[in-house]
């Protein structure tokens, strides 16, 4: 099998810092051991202490837990843990250990989703986690313009929400309580907005333009229908519930005009991405 055939569709990467172990083991604890990404995880570690942290999250998960030391081959269903006091980088399907990277912080969470973004684009999930200090907030920046998705933990109920509030809020997709992420992250990467459709998928998105160019300035007809879809089926995951990934495109069409306000939401968390 060739490299570009292995390769894990999606990709989830997480980042954390103080109160994030907890957090960690409560994500982990949630998902299913086949789960249809890899997962990296970034936590902010003390350099000076030996780390037991994938210990620690194998006794929370089935999932396989790897503590990356050189390069990894990234796979659906296994967790890899950046270790302490290194920066890693994903290229292709691959996770590896990257020497010097400046003054970032230690795992740099940026340095990771940057990296991550311009490796899966519009496939990558990007979660940031309770922690203190802005590590994240610009590679957030980085996975948005490449049309992946963003996550945060709510920060009310955060141990310290100062890392999910570093993020500049247009870029972020959903605000959620960490019991309630592993099922949107099965809801993200499972139905990830191509519905099935009785009608031509390009007629159900060209009438989608049309509602949304109705009312805005925004001319979308450059965009891949792939593209479209995506952005379009998670904007229905986070207003209309996740039962609406199963209607088709059409039904979604024939209720946006009774909901004029809808087409704003769609234009301002859709394309960020040049077509």
């Amino acid at each position: 099998m060739t490299d570009a055939a292995s390769k894990p569709e999606h990709l989830v990467v997480v980042g954390s810092s103080a109160g994030g172990i907890e957090a960690l083991g409560t994500l982990l604890g949630g998902l299913q051991p086949s789960f249809p990404a890899p997962l990296i995880l970034a936590q902010h570690l003390d350099p000076n202490h030996q780390s037991h942290l994938q210990t620690v999250l194998q006794r929370k998960t089935e999932m396989p837990v790897v503590l990356v030391t050189e390069s990894e081959k990234l796979r659906a269903g296994a967790v890899y843990v950046v270790p302490a006091n290194h920066h890693v980088v994903v290229n292709d399907g691959t996770v590896m250990v990257e020497s010097e990277h400046g003054d970032r912080p230690r795992p740099s969470v940026d340095l990771l989703l940057s990296t991550a973004a311009r490796a899966y684009g519009d496939r990558l999930v990007a979660v940031i986690l309770t922690g203190s200090g802005s590590d994240g907030a610009a590679g957030a920046v980085d996975v948005k313009h490449a049309g992946g998705t963003i996550v945060i933990q709510n920060p009310r109920t955060a141990r310290y929400p100062s890392m999910p509030l570093a993020l500049p809020p247009t870029v972020v997709d959903h605000i959620v309580d960490i019991e309630r992420m592993p099922a949107l992250l099965n809801d993200l990467l499972e139905h990830p907005g191509v519905p099935r459709a009785r009608e031509s998928v390009d007629t159900a998105v060209t009438k989608v333009i049309g509602i949304v160019s109705g009312q805005s300035a925004i001319d979308f007809r450059n965009y891949k229908s792939t593209t479209l879809l995506r952005r379009i089926g998670r904007r229905m995951t986070a207003v209309r519930g996740f039962w609406m990934m199963m209607v088709p495109p059409a039904c979604f069409t024939s209720t946006a005009p009774a909901d004029p306000s809808e087409p704003e939401p769609v234009r301002m968390t859709a394309i960020s991405r040049s077509p």
